[in-house]
């Protein structure tokens, strides 16, 4: 069921905060450019708020989404069921230093907004490296200084982002970040 960015920004806008207004048109475009199949598999790592799999279901991809056990800090089921998007987003508990997933399991990983949260980044990016196909593709979306300091108008105390780059280690994969105003998309494909 495709539903339209702007009816999620009407329906939910409030819900998500201004920080959604500023970056949705990003996340969405971003997606949008990656060209992957319907029939691709994904997974969004940190649900949060479900912006992320709402992005992604709107643009008639199924996700599975998850957090740690008991860390659901935020309501995603609201906007998810507003949108009538819950076929589409099943929500599965796990950490993303230990993700309970074969090898080569998704054609997409997407971090929206969480990898700063993380506490062993350089662990998930490997885990995230072993749960990709071949030909997958990661994507952590972060804010940049620009979009902390708008993010610290509503939550005072959010910690700095982080640059997934500083923690490659020995992991093979090329990259390429695209940006906005708010936030840097960096997107990974295996070597």
């Amino acid at each position: 069921m495709r539903i339209a960015l702007a009816e999620v920004k009407r329906k939910c806008g409030s819900f998500f905060g201004k920080s959604f207004e500023l970056v949705a048109d990003f996340l969405y475009n971003v997606v949008s450019d990656l060209k992957l199949k319907k029939t691709s598999k994904f997974l969004d790592i940190g649900t949060g708020s479900g912006i992320m799999s709402i992005i992604l279901a709107i643009q008639d991809f199924k996700i599975i989404t998850g957090e740690p056990a008991g860390d659901n800090w935020a309501d995603w089921q609201t906007p998810v069921k507003s949108l009538g998007l819950e076929k589409q987003i099943s929500f599965q508990p796990f950490r993303a230093e230990a993700l309970p997933f074969n090898d080569a399991s998704f054609d997409a990983i997407f971090i929206f907004g969480s990898f700063h949260h993380i506490a062993e980044k350089t662990l998930t990016l490997q885990e995230c490296s072993r749960c990709l196909k071949a030909t997958g593709v990661l994507v952590i979306f972060e804010f940049h200084p620009k979009g902390i300091a708008l993010l610290r108008k509503e939550i005072p105390n959010h910690p700095d982002a982080a640059n997934p780059l500083d923690y490659l280690g020995q992991l093979q994969l090329s990259y390429e970040i695209r940006s906005n105003e708010y936030m840097n998309a960096y997107i990974f494909h295996k070597k």
